[in-house]
């Protein structure tokens, strides 16, 4: 169970108290960071129990019982949440590494969680249906969570539907490297291999998700049926200029791509801003309230969490290179694509992007939306979706 200290806000995963062996991961903090402390295993038990006290000496092991506020509080946990909170650092017992808190977020009918390994990580989806699989790839600062909306939609008419946290992100792994997206692209080729599937997927991906899915259908053609790509600069075609702020373009790409700036600055404020950065980016009132931004700040919070979420943007400059290098010596996508704006923030500018790299480019623009189009406008989205995916892979051969 997820828990949060209010001053200041502090996630917290409460372990359960059998006295077994569990994991005590990386305890986040600067003084932590500093003595270079590695994740270790402590016995968890009403009579074993320890704390991990960060100052700016180091770190302390600190026995719970010794301590001068014991007498306090009822229990254990109670006057753990309050160390935590004093010295404002995180105390992370993590029962099932990897996949933290997939049981606590409700998952659309019909649908399961599962975590499996995959590409030297461990990668946790959501998977429901059946029939063709279609793997829907989400962006930052999201999960799984991002196409709750049309997953069902998508297996009522008869889809496979596999909706993965993306490396770093979530409940999969974070590992310290590996957020190119042609290795992301192998994870999920993995991912699927281990669900039985190869060949013959529809990937739909948005903002990151579709720079991973524009990967797995570079490297990999004759494995994609269709490819949808939705909300994004693609990198070596249009992201560079759009993260140009001397011409205009976008701030964060800069910001996010500095190594432990962004971390310093947010940690602690994940909530505050994944508000502001919501409501920036959608043009659609309500579509993030309080209860989803505190769903999605639960899987980005802490120093470990937003390193593995920014790692995705450090990696861009390099992926527009290995993009631009494939298409100078003549790669183009053979499969159907289909590029979605949305009216008020990508609009057309994909589809323009796209158009010597597609040569069975579709283009859509969803009225109304800003850049969340699967959660703004669902139901606009899969109107362009589903008949899209029936078109036919390959075209007809003349007789």
């Amino acid at each position: 169970m997820a828990h949060t200290v209010p001053a200041p806000p502090i996630s917290l995963l409460r372990p359960s108290l059998t006295g077994a062996e569990h994991p005590l991961h990386t305890v986040c903090g600067r003084a932590a960071r500093r003595t270079n402390v590695e994740p270790t295993t402590l016995p968890v038990g009403r009579s074993s129990e320890q704390a991990l006290r960060i100052d700016s000496l180091g770190l302390d092991l600190l026995t719970v019982q010794d301590h001068p506020y014991q007498a306090a509080f009822d229990d254990t946990w109670t006057l753990l949440t309050f160390l935590a909170a004093r010295t404002r650092h995180v105390l992370l017992f993590d029962l099932t590494p990897g996949d933290p808190m997939s049981d606590e977020v409700p998952l659309p009918e019909g649908f399961e969680s599962i975590t499996v390994p995959a590409n030297g990580t461990r990668l946790h989806a959501v998977v429901g249906g059946a029939g063709e699989p279609v793997l829907l790839l989400h962006g930052w600062p999201q999960t799984w969570r991002a196409w709750r909306h049309l997953m069902p939609a998508l297996a009522a008419h008869g889809y496979r539907v596999v909706a993965p946290d993306l490396r770093g992100t979530g409940a999969s792994d974070r590992p310290t490297s590996g957020y190119d997206k042609d290795t992301q692209a192998e994870d999920m080729r993995e991912l699927l291999a281990q669900l039985g599937i190869h060949g013959g997927v529809r990937i739909v991906g948005h903002d990151i998700g579709g720079m991973v899915a524009f990967a797995y259908a570079r490297r990999h053609p004759e494995e994609v049926e269709h490819l949808v790509l939705a909300e994004l600069a693609l990198p070596g075609f249009g992201l560079e200029q759009a993260m140009d702020v001397a011409s205009g373009g976008l701030f964060h790409f800069g910001l996010f791509m500095t190594e432990e700036l962004p971390e310093l600055l947010l940690e602690g404020r994940e909530s505050d801003f994944l508000t502001w950065w919501f409501d920036r980016l959608s043009a659609v009132p309500g579509t993030f309230p309080p209860e989803e931004v505190a769903t999605v700040a639960s899987s980005y919070s802490g120093y470990e969490a937003l390193r593995a979420g920014f790692g995705h943007y450090r990696t861009l400059l390099e992926d527009g290179r290995v993009n631009r290098a494939w298409h100078e010596t003549g790669g183009t996508l053979p499969m159907p694509v289909l590029a979605v704006g949305g009216e008020y923030s990508t609009g057309a500018r994909l589809t323009d992007s796209l158009a010597t790299v597609a040569p069975r480019l579709t283009g859509a623009v969803i009225p109304g939306s800003g850049h969340f189009v699967p959660e703004e406008h669902p139901d606009a989205f899969a109107r362009e979706l589903l008949p899209f995916l029936s078109v036919p892979p390959h075209p007809a051969r003349r007789t």
